[in-house]
Order: C-alpha cells, then sequence, then structure tokens
C-alpha cells in the first residue's frame, strides 16, 4: 500500500475514506519509511526513464485529471444546491419574489460558504507543496538533503534561524500565491468573488462585473 512507504514527520498526507479504512484495518506501519532511500528512489527514477516511462508526463496526466474531477463535482454540488434553494425559496409565502437559480442574492451568499471548506483543501495542498519547493531550495542552496531542525544539538543559531526564516518566507509566498489561484479560479467559474470585496477610497464597492 502507498501510504505506509510516505511515513514521516511534518508531513500531511491525503487520502481517500477507503484507502484510510484499508490502512487502519491491514496496514503495516514501520515508522519513517522516506528517510535514507533517496538513491535507491533516485534509482528507481531513473529505470523508469529507461523504460520510456516519463515522470513529467505521469505527474501532468495525474494533476489534469484531478483538476478535472474537482470541477465536475463543484459544478455537481453548486447545481443541487441551486436547485434546493430555488424550491425552498419558491415554497416561501413570505418570500414575495421567490429566488430562482441564477439570481445573484442567492448564489453570492451560497458560493462564499462553499469556497470555505475548498479553501481549507487548497491551504493543506498549498502547505505540501511548499514543503516540496523548500526541501529542494535547501538542497540546492546548502548541500543537505534535511533542513536543520532548532533541536539538533549539533546545528548552530545562524543556520537553524536561517533555515526558519527561508521556511516561512517560502510557505507565506506559496499560500499568497495558491489562496489568490483559487479566488481568482473560483471568480472565473462562478462570476463571484469569494472573498471580502475590494473598497474605493470613497468607501464605495466597486462595480461588480458583468455576468
Amino acid at each position: 500500500m502507498y501510504v505506509t512507504e510516505l511515513v514521516v514527520a511534518d508531513t500531511v498526507n491525503t487520502m481517500p475514506e477507503a484507502t484510510i479504512k484499508a490502512t487502519a484495518d491491514h496496514g503495516e506501519l514501520r515508522g519513517d519509511t522516506v528517510h535514507g532511500t533517496y538513491d535507491a528512489s533516485r534509482q528507481v527514477f531513473a529505470d523508469l526513464q529507461n523504460l520510456g516511462i516519463s515522470y513529467d508526463d505521469v505527474v501532468q496526466v495525474l494533476e489534469d485529471e484531478g483538476v478535472a474531477k474537482f470541477e465536475a463535482s463543484w459544478n455537481e454540488l453548486l447545481g443541487t444546491i441551486k436547485k434546493n434553494m430555488g424550491r425552498r425559496l419558491l415554497s416561501d409565502s413570505r418570500c414575495p419574489d421567490p429566488g430562482r437559480p441564477g439570481d445573484p442574492d442567492v448564489e453570492e451568499p451560497m458560493i462564499k460558504m462553499l469556497y470555505k471548506p475548498v479553501s481549507l483543501l487548497v491551504s493543506v495542498l498549498g502547505g505540501v507543496l511548499a514543503g516540496a519547493i523548500f526541501k529542494r531550495v535547501w538542497k540546492v542552496s546548502a548541500g543537505e538533503d534535511d533542513a536543520p531542525k532548532a533541536t539538533e544539538a549539533g546545528r548552530g543559531w545562524r543556520e537553524v534561524l536561517l533555515a526558519a526564516a527561508l521556511q516561512g518566507a517560502i510557505f507565506a509566498l506559496v499560500k499568497a500565491a495558491v489562496d489568490r489561484a483559487a479566488a481568482k479560479g473560483t471568480y472565473k467559474l462562478t462570476g463571484t468573488w469569494p472573498g471580502p470585496e475590494d473598497q474605493r477610497s470613497d468607501g464605495d464597492a466597486w462595480p461588480r462585473p458583468a455576468r
């Protein structure tokens, strides 16, 4: 099972519910299965490349398929909620002009509400991406596979603080980029900006774009 081969400290691994249950049922966790396997892992990728299997192509296919599935699920969820909210409003006698699917007064609050769990998932993925980028940057700059930890006795203040500052900067940059991309993608897909609307200097909100 791939899960048991990706066990390492300070790492988040997202899994479908079926995989979580399978891991709990018969998975054998052996502790850290990542450190100390770098040379063997590089050899596996080299062997795959020699067999004509491109790592970049495989990752691109997985990314494209994953994005397509997320988009399909989002559209399905949005359509279901629009339909049910439209029915609820139509049956409410206190509403003289019931909201309909496509009504901005119905869609915008709903989209902003649905964006919250999406933003949490995006933040988790952004953290994973930032961790991978930091690891690569540190290896190139310091020539080490792992950055120093504050509790390592053999490390000096300078290298520990430098690693922490670099890691913080990368995490902040990646988080901002991922959050911004998610918000822009939501806006492009739905026509609604999921965060607070910008304010002009005179205090008025910017005009909404045409749908």
